[in-house]
């Protein structure tokens, strides 16, 4: 059965259409604006539209434009003029008949343009180069090449219109029927594509307006260049993306700094990394930097997410990283404060300020961010809680305990500037402590008191350990570290081997 798309926004012309081709079995769609008929476009394989032209949003005249010629359309319009007419046919319509119309008569046209689209050879070809409809795939002789769904959809338009110029601006209406927010620098790394894939044939012929100044065949520094320009513009709009999503600056400039470090090393067009080109990668990134195996795999998670981006983008057929699984990694036992560690740090603390941010750490087990960006009017003291902006910038509250509450006061008093930052530098001009100096005053905090491994992010796994160890449901212990998923929180708590051993005594034996 047919499917046809109906674009009408009255409401009585769309029901009797919509009835009278319902009856003659044709599938229908509906759409009451042109945005909304773009998208029914993009989403179903249509094989007829009646377009009406004024429409609220995209009007009918720029759907024929951005519509692929190989969908015919039949346009139902009050315009009468010949000039309307001729102007919307010459666009890409198909037939063209006005309101009102005999039922008759439009389904006569219906089916004759439905015979001829039928009868079209669906497969294209021009010279040594034949575009297969049924597997979108594109035949160079005997060579069978795997084609994007843009890049189908941009070869197709050139061998519609053989020996003819075809425009920047109409491929751009094609493409983003297909993928939305493709722009000129989008386009050609689509055409670079394209034309990687099939180098050994001359294109002169077929290449639109924007390569006609390209060669095929180019010398080997400048194809590094534009492999390079190619390659850093998807990059950044890969980050551009993710910043969007509301990744920190720190997680997205690990983003860039891994997969740039990729790009350098492979020196390959993005289409052109294999799965086995990204293993060797990581193989020899592991030998030549003696990385341990969570390096690696989070290495691995960075470039699965790029890849997997570029193949919803439509830049790649399928991401090279799918059949990479995740690096298998020794699990250690991870280390916790104890009660007497916890207390030498305190009697090593030379200045309240390191004593306030020891115990804000140890009641609220917040990551070192979380702190850097808390300012003294986000602390309730009343109810001994501060609200924090942790990870993709979701808020939580933590709760701390007295004797923070204590210290940070203390703390408080002792300051002269006026600065908003809860915490600020030891001497002039006191700007807020980022997470570098956080850290650096721990570790030194734990040299002094001769203890292995102090770094803020223990002391989040110590009190989850705790919270778990005294009873406090799972759950609840998930809220106040704001993890999403509950096995992240089992792998931060370490269960007490006492406890484990009791309840082993208690319920089994």
């Amino acid at each position: 059965m047919k499917k046809i798309l109906v674009v009408e926004d009255d409401n009585d012309i769309h029901k009797l259409i919509k009835e009278l081709l319902e009856k003659e079995h044709y599938i229908v769609k509906s759409a009451y604006s042109g945005t909304e008929a773009l998208t029914i476009i993009k989403n179903n394989n249509i094989d007829l539209i009646l377009l009406d032209l004024m429409l609220p949003g995209i009007n009918g005249e720029d759907i024929v434009k951005k519509v692929n010629k190989t969908i015919p359309i039949i346009v139902i319009s009050a315009k009468t003029s010949s000039t309307d007419k001729a102007k919307v046919l010459l666009d890409g319509a198909n037939d063209y008949i006005t309101k009102l119309f005999e039922k008759i008569e439009l389904l006569a046209r219906i089916q004759v343009q439905l015979r001829m689209s039928h009868e079209q050879d669906k497969n294209l070809k021009y010279k040594d180069i034949e575009l297969l409809e049924d597997n979108k795939t594109m035949k160079i002789q005997s060579h069978q090449i795997t084609l994007t769904r843009t890049e189908y959809t941009i070869m197709r338009e050139l061998l519609l219109n053989p020996n003819k110029v075809v425009t920047k601006n109409r491929l751009l209406d094609l493409i983003t029927t297909d993928a939305e927010n493709c722009d000129e620098s989008s386009l050609k790394v689509h055409i670079s594509n394209i034309r990687k894939k099939i180098r050994k044939i001359t294109l002169e012929e077929i290449l639109t307006e924007m390569c006609l100044n390209y060669q095929v065949e180019i010398t080997e520094q400048s194809k590094n260049q534009e492999i390079q320009m190619n390659n850093t513009d998807i990059l950044n709009k890969f980050i551009s993306s993710k910043e969007i999503e509301g990744c920190s600056t720190r997680t997205l400039n690990y983003y860039k700094d891994n997969i740039t470090k990729m790009l350098d090393t492979v020196n390959l067009s993005i289409s052109e990394i294999t799965t086995e080109i990204l293993r060797n990668y990581l193989a020899n990134y592991k030998n030549n930097s003696n990385a341990g195996m969570v390096t690696i795999d989070n290495i691995r998670r960075t470039l699965s997410s790029f890849f997997a981006w570029l193949e919803n983008e439509d830049y790649i057929v399928k991401s090279p990283v799918r059949r990479i699984h995740k690096v298998k990694e020794t699990k250690k036992v991870k280390e916790t404060f104890t009660d007497e560690n916890l207390e030498k740090l305190r009697d090593t603390c030379s200045n309240v300020r390191d004593l306030a941010i020891l115990e804000l750490l140890i009641s609220t087990g917040m990551r070192v961010g979380e702190l850097t960006r808390l300012n003294i009017t986000d602390m309730n003291f009343q109810e001994r809680s501060c609200i924090v902006l942790g990870k993709g910038n979701s808020e939580r509250e933590v709760y701390f305990s007295a004797k923070s509450k204590m210290y940070i006061k203390k703390y408080l008093e002792t300051r002269t500037d006026k600065n908003e930052a809860l915490f600020v530098s030891l001497i002039r001009p006191y700007n807020r402590l980022g997470i570098s100096g956080i850290e650096i005053a721990i570790r030194n905090l734990g040299k002094e008191a001769s203890i292995n491994k102090v770094h803020p992010h223990k002391f989040r796994r110590t009190m989850a350990t705790m919270a778990i160890d005294k009873g406090m449901p799972v759950e609840q212990v998930q809220k106040l570290l704001g993890h999403i998923k509950i096995d992240t929180t089992m792998e931060y708590a370490m269960v007490s081997q006492n406890n484990v051993k009791n309840s082993h005594r208690k319920y089994v034996t």
